[in-house]
């Protein structure tokens, strides 16, 4: 049985792999201040939604953690479309074994 295929079903259609609105997401985005020099873990990422929009609007360095083949996929294509030459690192860990320097 595959781990993974009841968060794909029911995340599938969403921007954000979350029960949020995509405009509450943005408005959550616009009161956070971070700076350029800030880092972003974001511990099962699925398609990195969050990451590339903190990336987009503050440009900071990305990390994000997630296991499923299938949503890591849809992420590094996401990150290789829209912010291809930015500071995005996804790994396939489980998040309690995640080291970060």
């Amino acid at each position: 049985m595959d781990p993974y295929k009841y968060s794909v079903v029911s995340h599938r259609g969403l921007s954000y792999a979350n029960p949020i609105s995509p405009s509450k997401m943005e408005a959550m985005f616009a009161l956070l201040d971070l700076s350029a020099h800030a880092s972003v873990l974001d511990i099962g990422t699925g398609n990195a939604e969050v990451l590339i929009r903190l990336v987009e609007l503050y440009g900071v360095r990305a990390v994000g953690v997630e296991c499923s083949p299938e949503a890591l996929q849809a992420a590094r294509e996401q990150i290789a479309m829209r912010v291809p030459n930015q500071s995005v690192e996804l790994r396939d860990v489980d998040a309690s074994t995640l080291h970060v320097s």
